[in-house]
């Protein structure tokens, strides 16, 4: 058998493969946004401390308005961004969660308009809410938070002070 034989014969293998295992459900799901409600489902109470409702007062929760405050529109006309804030990538990559992201990866009622939600840092969270929906422990684990994370948006002229240890 020729190394060009060979070579399709490989490759025509593991699209069969990989066709019988989606078939079958059995490829790797990928999680997608929810939004903070969903989260509020288990993450709101006292036995959580009430995470939900320490968010919701939050700035992180007025991320997005705050764009839409005169402040914001001239950072934006000094950083040289010419979109309106609310609409503008580069504010959006800070100011909103999944802004970046399609629209498959978000369900349906998403509001990016809810600011910087829990999955900005910790990542879409459909996997994890589904498991818990079950009453199944979550084999799907968020990675670990560290200041590089909050590191990402908090930095330069226009951002406010962060200190991880504080």
């Amino acid at each position: 058998m020729s190394r060009g034989s060979l070579r399709f014969v490989l490759v025509a293998g593991a699209a069969c493969a990989l066709g019988a295992a989606v078939a079958r459900g059995q490829a790797e799901r990928q999680p997608v946004y929810v939004g903070a409600l969903a989260c509020a489902e288990c993450h709101e109470g006292h036995g959580t401390g009430n995470q939900y409702s320490h968010w919701l007062r939050s700035q992180h929760a007025e991320a997005w308005a705050s764009l839409a405050l005169p402040e914001a529109k001239e950072m934006a006309r000094l950083s040289g961004i010419t979109d309106v804030p609310e609409q503008s990538p580069m504010c959006l990559g800070c100011h909103a969660t999944a802004a970046e992201a399609e629209e498959w990866e978000r369900v349906e009622g998403f509001r990016i308009e809810d600011g910087v939600q829990c999955e900005k840092c910790h990542g879409p969270g459909s996997e994890h809410v589904a498991q818990w929906r079950l009453d199944k422990p979550p084999a799907f684990k968020f990675r670990p938070l560290g200041a590089g994370d909050c590191i990402q948006c908090h930095h330069g002229e226009f951002s406010r002070p962060f200190d991880w240890d504080e």
